[in-house]
């Protein structure tokens, strides 16, 4: 659903060729967990939201919540104890926002 590009900023690889590794299992945890929070926050957003362009643009937009950082920048750059709930936060934010 993001392309290879994005998901290797939210894994933190420089290159695509690693995300080609990782759909053959070649992982390691840290990559795992920030690509699994990333699954949860688009679950969480698909629950409401089903168009796939618009939690894409969510996931590389510039975020208030998030200190106008992307969601995707800060599941790449934060820790992960900080980046689970400020990231959840902002999609629970954007889907409260999003119900009219």
């Amino acid at each position: 659903m993001f392309g290879p590009s994005l998901v290797a900023v939210i894994g933190r690889v420089k290159t695509t060729h690693t995300v080609r590794q990782w759909i053959n299992g070649d992982t390691r945890p840290g990559e795992v967990s920030r690509l699994q929070l990333a699954l949860a926050v688009t679950e969480l957003i698909l629950e409401t939201e089903h168009d796939l362009s618009i939690i894409k643009a969510w996931m590389c937009g510039m975020n208030r919540r998030l200190g106008d950082r992307s969601p995707a920048l800060v599941i790449a750059t934060d820790t992960l104890r900080t980046a689970r709930p400020d990231v959840i936060a902002a999609a629970r934010s954007f889907l409260a926002e999003s119900v009219y």
